[in-house]
């Protein structure tokens, strides 16, 4: 099959404040051989990743729709204009105008999630560490 558009991963930003997996790897326990949080989701709803080079914020959306089957039972589903509000908000696109849809670095994608969340989904993040917000993160994301 043909792509008919670009995909949507846009080039690489460098920012020496990420995080390096590999400094703080040495303490974590070996990991299982398999694991598939996402067994239970169901259909991947295509949320204009066929026709837009917003894979980036689909992945998000699917990702969150991952985390809450496997923590609550039950997937949070992001809906299509969730996904492209924050794709619009993390690569400059305007709907209607096809030269701005040019793909977002996962980098910016990945902060806004951290930062503001993709609204209506229960993804916030976490404003300030205390036992509690620890906890809920714990459980949010099963780290």
């Amino acid at each position: 099959m043909k792509h008919i558009h670009q995909l949507g991963k846009a080039a690489v930003l460098h920012d020496d404040r990420t995080l390096r997996f590999a400094k703080y790897s040495a303490s974590v326990p070996t990991p299982p051989d398999t694991c598939n949080w996402a067994a239970d989701v169901g259909a991947w709803r295509p949320l204009g990743n066929l026709t837009k080079s917003n894979c980036t914020a689909v992945m998000i959306a699917h990702q969150i729709q991952a985390m809450t089957e496997a923590e609550l039972g039950a997937a949070a589903l992001v809906s299509y204009r969730q996904t492209m509000k924050f794709y619009s908000a993390t690569s400059g696109y305007i709907p209607g105008r096809p030269r701005t849809d040019r793909g977002a670095a996962m980098l910016t994608v990945m902060n806004r999630w951290r930062r503001v969340g993709m609204r209506g989904t229960g993804s916030r993040p976490i404003r300030r560490s205390t036992p509690r917000s620890r906890w809920r993160s714990v459980k949010q994301f099963g780290c």
